[in-house]
């Protein structure tokens, strides 16, 4: 840590402002590095500073007089090349191994840099303009924005497609995947499973807004989940078809042509759709867990009992792929339009 006397702050977000210089030409070096660009850089400063030994008392020696005069002169000297210490000077072959691969780092990629420093290190808006504040003002680096928020600019926006409780944003189910199994080995024709999950999450504590994602998830592939579709509003979706139209769509397509990744043809099928017991009801535009006629599992009507719902026959009939497609039981369909997962033969291929 590098400190000069005309840069002394108590703020704990302050304390490693001068490190954080070199931690930055790090970066740079480590990520030119990778592009192959290994030559000497004319244009970052190094930020080097002599931290003084406090002097010993040595009133007691007889050559205290000459050792004074000489203090006298080392001090003016000091004083000349702390006032040029921090002027910015092009790297030479004195200086450590880091210059030698700050080559090829251009203005706007240095600012970049910053920005991905920013974000990897969790750095605050107050310490970030700290930071550009003494590059600009010590290093003489002005090409450098003042406010952070300059470094790291806002998202771009996406479209966002307006349906009943909110917004929606679709990323595409084919396109996603493709990105997720690029790089991964894959048999021409082979059969991959998908795993759903649809549920509702808030946002903020003071206001009634949420999110509703699609994720996926292939199994068996060592992939990480992903988002197929996103869904915001101040209240959950109001019409399961008109928020679930666009996957249905995306989904019945792979089912019948198949998803090319590179030069492979493959087969998605839906093996689980994963959710909790509100949004379950929501996606099968059933009834929901505390009414009548509501078990996922069997017929049974169901009876109340010390306030609560129970199924107490055990030998009622199960609930079939078949029955729930055709909405045979009356009692346990909502009315009106049906689960979209009807349409795409969910349960068929399972």
């Amino acid at each position: 840590m590098f400190i000069t006397p005309e840069f002394n702050c108590s703020h704990r977000e302050c304390d490693s402002v001068f490190s954080s210089y070199s931690t930055i030409r790090r970066r740079i070096r480590q990520d030119v590095s990778q592009t192959g660009a290994c030559e000497a850089s004319s244009h970052l400063p190094v930020l080097t500073s002599d931290v003084s030994q406090p002097e010993q008392d040595d009133s007691n020696s007889p050559n205290k007089k000459s050792e004074s005069s000489e203090s006298e002169s080392s001090e003016s000297e000091s004083s000349e090349s702390n006032s040029s210490e921090f002027e910015p000077r092009p790297l030479s072959s004195s200086d450590d191994d880091d210059s030698e691969d700050d080559e090829g780092v251009d203005n706007a990629e240095f600012i970049h840099l910053l920005g991905q420093w920013k974000l990897n290190t969790n750095t605050s808006n107050s310490a970030m303009n700290l930071l550009l504040g003494v590059l600009r003002r010590r290093l003489n680096l002005r090409f450098l924005p003042k406010d952070s928020r300059t470094v790291i600019p806002p998202p771009h926006k996406i479209p966002m497609r307006p349906i009943s409780g909110g917004h929606y944003h679709h990323f595409g189910l084919s396109s996603t995947i493709s990105h997720v199994l690029r790089e991964k080995l894959l048999v021409n024709g082979e059969i991959l499973k998908l795993q759903l999950n649809i549920d509702g999450l808030p946002i903020h504590k003071s206001t009634d807004s949420s999110m509703w994602p699609i994720l996926g998830l292939i199994e068996k592939t060592e992939t990480k989940p992903f988002a197929i579709g996103i869904f915001y509003g101040q209240e959950k979706p109001q019409l399961v078809d008109e928020y679930l139209q666009e996957f249905i769509t995306d989904y019945n397509s792979i089912l019948l042509n198949g998803l090319l990744v590179g030069k492979i043809n493959v087969r998605i099928e839906i093996s689980a759709v994963i959710c909790d017991t509100p949004a379950r009801a929501f996606v099968k535009r059933t009834k929901a867990h505390n009414g009548y006629a509501a078990c996922d599992k069997c017929t049974d009507p169901g009876e109340y009992h010390s306030n609560r719902m129970t199924f107490p026959d055990l030998n009622a009939a199960l609930r079939t792929d078949d029955s729930f497609s055709q909405r045979t039981d009356k009692r346990h369909h909502k009315e009106g339009i049906a689960s979209p997962f009807i349409s795409a033969n969910l349960g068929k291929h399972c």
